[in-house]
């Protein structure tokens, strides 16, 4: 007869840790840290998936593998600035249909002392 504790389900963490010397434990837990980085920082959401393949080995009956495979789906910012085009398809910072308000960079003015 079987030990109830052992009938109690494996803690999956324990098995990640244990599994392929920990490296996948390793690799989910810095997905999970920069995917937490990039939701703050976008407030974007995202997604880590850990998928654990079991196949039973074909020599071994009483022997399983577990191949794993982890996934992120981390969020990226979106890189956006305005651009005019002229008459010949050029891009300008500013509309070139319109008069600049001034006609020289604006020069820095000194403040006076103590200021």
């Amino acid at each position: 007869m079987q030990d109830p504790k052992d009938e109690a389900e494996q803690d999956f963490a324990a098995v990640l840790m244990q599994h392929s010397g920990g490296r996948a434990h390793t690799e989910v837990s810095k997905k999970l840290a920069e995917l937490i980085a990039a939701v703050r920082e976008t407030g974007k959401k995202g997604s880590v998936s850990v998928t654990l393949t079991v196949s039973r080995d074909k020599e071994m009956s009483r022997v399983v593998k577990i191949d794993d495979s982890i996934k992120a789906n981390i969020p990226k910012e979106t890189r956006r600035s305005l651009w005019f085009p002229d008459d010949n398809n050029r891009l300008h910072r500013n509309d070139p249909t319109q008069d600049s308000l001034f006609d020289e960079p604006a020069k820095k003015v000194q403040t006076p002392e103590g200021n």
